[in-house]
């Protein structure tokens, strides 16, 4: 592999050498400019926003249309109709079908205003669950998922017929001809309303606990190439795939009803049913007296309408979650070509105008919006890696304000690499606050040289010396027996040695020797210790626990407010893929010249995360740490990428690492940062 690399390296070398002189003087660069192609100054750079929010909305229409179609299979569970209205739109199947439809939209809206790319990073699992309670978004994802359910209850309800007792009032049966019983209110809807919103409470907790408004962007080729090569994924399969955890996590929910019902019948049930009759009377006459519950009469009848009911409400929930996220995470393309291309249909037509494509995806790539960024640099990776013709615009376009397409891109992504180091340095840095207490502690600690000054001791009693003293009282005896021990000049240790005699003479009159050497404060100290080493780990104190993991992740991949793994990850792989092949497409050499930096960049990033995952001290409530276990598996895929990058990096240009101004010392050091030193010695 080496040696093949090596001689596709020696190959583009020829190309290397036939190119302009490496020291470009001002007028080769006079020149390039000259010739290379140019943008109107005069012309508007379309920002990224302007194609990835249609991009979002078209694909966020493919989710909602496969949605639709699981809320009319829905339908027909609901209340099977004839054959002949099954498959007729415009029947009540049809318009149930949209009325369902409506519940599974407030998910798209929660996933909408919550999205995010990365996962959440905090120090332990409790730090998560309060994150995640303090923060607006639980209250408004509540909101909705509460909304959805009553409003999936309603619709329920209204498809079942009067055989399924779900009615607000009971008639009553027919006794004799013209006997009837009395007509009562009927308990099941509001014990169905009240399963209803369980759930959505439920479903509203695991939605924030597992994170599922964060989108997962696929950061490895078999992620994504194959979605890359075809129009359109195969939705229907990844929807097959993802049915195994649908099914377990409807199952887990369905479980949550236990808690449900013993919650309704000990708490709810008797305290909203008196003003659930008053408010009943308003519409309803004739109604019964009692105002206590009645119970439900059809109890088997009423159980398989809550299972029915909640099997179908969770399922929905689950398919939008999973259907919406299934086409969001899609690569940056339209037509097999990246979102900022210009676009023509089959007539030559332009059906999306970008005259300066480039300048758009820098305006992504410089984006404060966390999406739009992480899409920005998705797009940069897959036009340096898949897309040549593209991918040579980028060295040719030299004509801009803040520099060349390639300095900005560049600037970017050493940008991404650098924050690695940046966060390491920061954590690993003493901080000034905790460097002044120590400070201060020192200071107050020292004792002054020399004996006591005789004027520097404080008058013990300041009184007219001619005048006969009185006879002072008890009280007047012990205070001034207080003020004499307060102003000598080694009170501390005075009170310490009078307290500690007097806890000696109580404890022997009290205590054994035993039992006097089981209170002393190492004694006190190892019990205390190997109390919370039980708790921690134990279950309860599971979410108590500061992993290693979880230490290392926050200050490698960042917190900011999210994990910063997917954009370190593309900035990478399309910075590696820009410089290997600029030794075939760079006309300019702008490349060349930025070689040595990138070079050091990366062999900063990756000898800085080595040195700290190798010498950082975990926390001290990480009672299931092993020195075996300093492995973090999002790290070490990111040092991977890092490393394959460098080494590619390596090939291309170790031969002219003399031309391009790497010294021998550099040079060495990204080998051993590689880990391939005596290996690629001779590249």
């Amino acid at each position: 592999m080496a040696t093949t690399q090596t001689s596709t390296a020696l190959q583009a070398g020829n190309v290397f050498a036939t190119r302009p002189s490496l020291n470009t003087t001002t007028s080769t660069t006079a020149t390039a400019t000259a010739t290379s192609p140019t943008k109107p100054t005069e012309q508007r750079t379309r920002p990224y926003k302007d194609f990835l929010t249609p991009a979002l909305h078209r694909r966020f229409t493919r989710a909602a249309l496969l949605t639709l179609a699981a809320c009319y299979l829905t339908s027909i569970l609901i209340r099977r109709p004839s054959l002949l209205w099954i498959w007729n739109p415009f029947s009540l199947t049809g318009i149930r079908a949209l009325l369902l439809f409506l519940p599974c939209l407030a998910v798209f809206i929660v996933r909408v205003s919550n999205m995010h790319i990365g996962p959440v990073t905090t120090g332990s699992k409790i730090d998560t669950v309060w994150q995640t309670i303090t923060s607006w978004k639980s209250a408004h994802t509540l909101a909705w998922f509460m909304w959805s359910a009553w409003f999936f209850g309603e619709v329920y309800l209204w498809s079942q017929g009067p055989d399924a007792h779900l009615e607000w009032v009971d008639r009553g049966r027919k006794f004799e001809e013209d006997v009837w019983e009395w007509p009562i209110l009927n308990e099941s809807p509001l014990f169905l309303r009240f399963v209803w919103l369980w759930l959505a409470l439920l479903q509203t907790s695991a939605h924030l606990l597992r994170d599922e408004d964060g989108l997962s962007i696929p950061q490895k080729d078999e992620d994504w190439t194959k979605k890359a090569a075809s129009k359109l994924p195969e939705p229907l399969q990844e929807l097959r795939e993802r049915m195994p955890r649908i099914l377990i996590h409807t199952f887990q929910l369905l479980c949550g009803l236990v808690v449900a019902v013993p919650i309704y019948w000990l708490f709810i049930r008797k305290s909203i049913w008196p003003w659930f009759s008053v408010f009943a009377g308003l519409f309803f006459s004739g109604l019964s007296s009692d105002s206590s519950p009645p119970g439900p009469k059809h109890q088997g009848s009423l159980s398989i309408h809550t299972f029915a009911s909640s099997i179908l409400l969770i399922t929905l929930w689950n398919i939008s979650n999973a259907v919406f996220t299934i086409f969001v995470i899609q690569p940056p393309l339209r037509r097999e070509q990246p979102l900022t291309t210009e676009m023509k249909d089959a007539q030559g037509n332009i059906s999306t105008r970008s005259r300066d494509p480039n300048g758009s995806l820098l305006n992504g790539l410089k984006s404060k919006k966390e999406v739009t960024k992480a899409f920005a640099f998705w797009e940069l990776c897959v036009i340096c890696e898949k897309f040549e013709a593209r991918r040579k615009t980028i060295y040719t376009d030299v004509d801009r304000k803040e520099g060349s397409t390639w300095a900005q891109i560049s600037k970017y992504c050493l940008g991404e690499l650098d924050t690695i180091q940046a966060r390491i340095d920061k954590a690993q840095a003493p901080s000034a606050a905790s460097a002044a207490q120590h400070e201060g502690t020192s200071t107050a600690r020292e004792e002054p040289r020399g004996l006591p000054k005789i004027a520097n001791r404080g008058v013990v009693e300041n009184g007219n010396v001619l005048q006969k003293p009185a006879k002072a009282d008890f009280a007047q005896h012990i205070g001034n027996a207080a003020k004499s021990i307060g102003q000598s000049p080694d009170t501390t240790h005075v009170v310490q040695a009078r307290a500690r005699k007097a806890i000696e003479w109580g404890a022997d009159r009290l205590l054994s020797k035993s039992e006097q050497q089981q209170l002393t404060r190492q004694n006190l100290a190892s019990e205390a210790n190997s109390t919370i080493t039980r708790v921690l780990q134990s279950p309860v104190g599971e979410p108590f626990r500061k992993t290693f993991d979880r230490k290392v992740s926050l200050v490698v991949l960042g917190t900011a407010p999210h994990g910063n793994r997917a954009n370190i990850v593309h900035a990478s792989r399309a910075l590696s893929a820009l410089c290997v092949n600029s030794l075939k497409e760079d006309d300019y050499g702008q490349v060349a010249r930025s070689i040595p930096i990138v070079l050091r960049t990366y062999t900063a990033a990756i000898t800085a995360v080595s040195t700290f995952v190798a010498g950082v001290a975990p926390h001290w409530t990480d009672v299931e740490f092993r020195q075996r276990d300093r492995r973090v598996k999002d790290v070490d895929e990111v040092v991977l990428v890092l490393k394959a990058g460098l080494e590619g990096i390596l090939l291309a240009f170790g031969e002219y690492a003399d031309a391009v101004g790497v010294t021998k010392r550099e040079l060495r050091e990204a080998r051993e940062a590689v880990g391939r030193g005596a290996e690629m010695r001779k590249v």
